[in-house]
Parts: C-alpha cells; structure tokens; sequence
C-alpha cells in the first residue's frame, strides 16, 4: 500500500505553461526603440580605466604601507583633490537623485553603483595618498589617478544631465 501525497497530486494538475492573456512583444520593442542610447550602453564600457585604477591602489597598497605615521592632512594636494571630489559628488548626488525621480529603478540602479564604485576609488586613493610620505616615487601615479577618477565623475555628471 503507498501513501497518497496530496501535494504532489496538487503540482501534477497545475499547468505545464502559463500564457499571456495578451501579446506582451509590442510593449517590450516600443520601450526598446524609445530607449535612449546612453541608457542601452553598458556601464562598464566607460568604467574600463577606473578598474584599472583601482587594480593600481590594489597592487601598490604593500608598497605604499609603510611604518611611518600618516601625515595629518596628506598635504595640500590631497585636500585640493579631496575637496574638488566632494564638489563634484555633490553635483552628481544632487542629480542622481532629480533623476531617479523621473526614471524607471532599473535606469537608477547603475547610476548608484556607478556612485558607489567612484566613492570606493576615491576612498582607496584618499587612504593611499594620506599614508604615503611627500616624496614617495607612486605619489604621483597616485594623484593622476585620482585626477582622472574626478574627470570620470565630471564626465558621469554631464552623462546624467542628459538623462
């Protein structure tokens, strides 16, 4: 004698496939044709050179820790570039946000982690350059790196103007 399993009985009369009562295709082309080209192009085409930057602090950061404290301020370029940073994210915050208003959450979503990765690049650098002594021969790699992850959130900035 085997034992009934009324669970299994119940997923065996549930239908195999679900149909829509109406064609979906038309709607999905027209929201594809009306896209913008900025909002089809994939994030990490232009990001390409800020993963290089952040596998540059990576590979340079056990060279760059050393055993003497850090400087207080990281000197006078480093709170150049770390004040332009906070201008510049403030600008670009202020208009995610406008714009996440007004677009769909799947547009918003790479704006954000794009924020977020600039934010952990300049976190990274900022960390680096304020560890590292003034005449340290990858300081300045370091700040060029810096200045073009500020151009890159600029250039983001004048991207999601356009939105």
């Amino acid at each position: 004698m085997t034992a009934r399993d009324p669970i299994g009985d119940a997923i065996g009369e549930l239908d195999r496939e679900i149909t829509p009562r109406r064609d979906l295709w038309p709607g999905i082309a027209g929201r594809l044709d009306t896209a913008s080209p900025a909002s089809r192009r994939s994030p990490h085409v232009s990001g390409w050179w800020l993963a290089a930057a952040a596998v540059l602090v990576l590979t340079l950061w056990p060279r760059l820790h050393v055993d003497a404290p850090p400087s207080p301020t990281g000197g006078p370029e480093l709170t150049r570039l770390d004040a332009a940073y906070a201008d510049v994210r403030a600008g670009l915050v202020a208009l995610v946000e406008d714009r996440c208003e007004r677009l769909p959450t799947t547009a918003c979503v790479p704006l954000l982690d794009g924020l977020a990765v600039l934010d952990r690049t300049v976190s990274g650098l900022s960390t680096a350059l304020a560890h590292l002594p003034p005449d340290a021969p990858q300081r300045p790699a370091l700040v060029a790196s810096y200045e073009q992850t500020l151009a890159l959130a600029r250039d983001l900035s004048g991207r999601v103007a356009q939105l």
